[in-house]
């Protein structure tokens, strides 16, 4: 998957447990995980699955951003059909380290951490 925009959002830590604050145009962190979002392997080396559900047709913005919020991928209004859903990530030229994977569609918003290794 090629990601080919980029969006700045800012993560804060909590308690030790990143605590992502969505942008304006996001509706909810859905806690969840209605979605039934998994990344395998995580952590990463060269790739990753990115794979969810998806109830009916919808618009999705994938978005990744390292610890300090700073944007590392983004790929928006990606059109996809209804039904389970699988999208490579090639994450070997990503930086190494802790970062924030957020998919959202028009009625929800879910996250998940991602490591990626070399």
């Amino acid at each position: 998957v090629e990601f080919l925009d980029y969006e700045d959002y800012v993560i804060c830590m909590e308690s030790l447990n990143l605590v992502p604050i969505l942008p304006k145009t996001a509706t909810t962190a859905n806690k969840n995980n209605d979605l039934n979002l998994k990344l395998k392997p995580n952590p990463a080396v060269y790739q990753t699955e990115l794979s969810f559900h998806l109830d009916s047709a919808d618009e999705v913005d994938i978005k990744i951003t390292d610890i300090t919020g700073r944007k590392i991928m983004y790929r928006n209004k990606y059109q996809l059909d209804s039904g389970q859903q699988r999208i490579i990530i090639q994450t070997h030229n990503l930086p190494v380290g802790l970062h924030m994977l957020m998919i959202s569609t028009k009625y929800e918003t879910v996250l998940e951490k991602l490591i990626i290794q070399k």
